[in-house]
């Protein structure tokens, strides 16, 4: 086995936390390959960061399957976080901004719109309210989704 030199790594380990101290600002309730990505290092090198931030108690952690990541000393609610945890993720941010736009459609009117099977849109539009961000109300013989007014009220805070 040859050895490698320490020089081709160009990530300064002493910039590293400032990057992801600044990305957690901006973004609470990242999940670890958005950090990776927006501090342009090694997943291993993030991850050693962050379990050193976390010991410190500069970080937090919220999730229990997917871990998401936020500073400690940031104000901020569960809503805000679990909803920028869900906002990551592409297919429900779409979804939430559908809904904001119209609401009170059904799953098949945001199936056509989104261009997304139904069946994956149940399984969206069901993490999103039981995460309390969507509700649903039976209107004859369908089910319409709506915003919930704690996010709606989460999401006007934000701006």
């Amino acid at each position: 086995m040859r050895y490698r030199s320490p020089a081709k790594n160009t990530q300064k380990t002493s910039e590293l936390p400032g990057k992801i101290t600044a990305y957690l600002k901006e973004n609470p309730g990242a999940r670890m390959y958005n950090i990776v990505e927006a501090a342009k290092a090694s997943r291993g090198a993030v991850t050693y960061q962050l379990r050193n931030m976390i010991a410190s108690g500069e970080v937090s952690v919220c999730g229990k399957k997917q871990r998401c990541y936020y500073l400690t000393s940031t104000d901020i609610t569960k809503e805000q976080i679990q909803l920028n945890e869900f906002k990551t993720n592409e297919t429900k941010s779409l979804i939430i901004t559908e809904l904001q736009k119209n609401p009170k459609m059904t799953r098949e009117e945001l199936s056509e719109i989104l261009g997304i099977k139904k069946g994956t849109l149940y399984r969206h539009l069901a993490s999103l309210e039981k995460a309390g961000i969507l509700r649903r109300k039976r209107d004859g013989h369908s089910l319409r989704y709506e915003v919930s007014e704690k996010t709606l009220l989460t999401l006007r805070t934000e701006k």
